[in-house]
């Protein structure tokens, strides 16, 4: 299941994938002596948070890395490749997602952000509920919150707009 929500996080990028469920594995060991007295749905909502932790800190990471630029017009016009293949389509695609996450986290507080992200994980709010020790309503509430706190940043709102256009949205 982890595999799953990590895939589905990472657009199916398999290496960033195995990175991020083997670094939350190693932190819910790290953690086994909190985790062992938690409830099987709040472990499990435990984990899940983690995950999401972990893969929003690669996207930051990956945002800091410089992007390839591309090559100039005159050495593009002769060269049969194109210079904007420096970066894939898939790979500005993944930088506009993770964009987009990283303003989730900057522009939310920490209850809307989990929530948000393990319903983007694809947990329906009755589990999401009982992983929090909380109701349902209280968890559509969050992500009601959570997407018009969002639809109300500036960045976050174009960056959307270019996935709408051109990504698998």
């Amino acid at each position: 299941m982890l595999h799953r929500k990590a895939a589905r996080l990472t657009q199916g990028h398999q290496q960033q994938t195995e990175d991020a469920v083997s670094d939350t594995y190693l932190r819910a060991w790290k953690k086994w002596n909190i985790l062992q007295d938690l409830g099987d749905e709040r472990r499990v909502g435990w984990i899940v948070i983690t995950l999401t932790n972990v893969i929003r800190e690669q996207w930051r990471k990956q945002l800091r890395q410089p992007t390839p630029e591309p090559l100039s017009d005159d050495r593009a016009a002769s060269d049969p490749l194109d210079g904007r293949a420096c970066v894939s389509e898939q790979a500005a695609m993944r930088i506009a997602y993770a964009r987009v996450l990283e303003a989730c986290g900057r522009v939310l507080d920490g209850s809307h952000y989990e929530v948000l992200m393990m319903r983007l994980l694809g947990f329906e709010h009755k589990e999401i509920a009982a992983m929090r020790a909380t109701i349902p309503s209280t968890v559509r509430s969050q992500v009601a919150h959570a997407l018009k706190t969002l639809r109300e940043d500036p960045e976050v709102t174009d960056v959307l707009a270019q996935l709408r256009e051109g990504g698998p949205w």
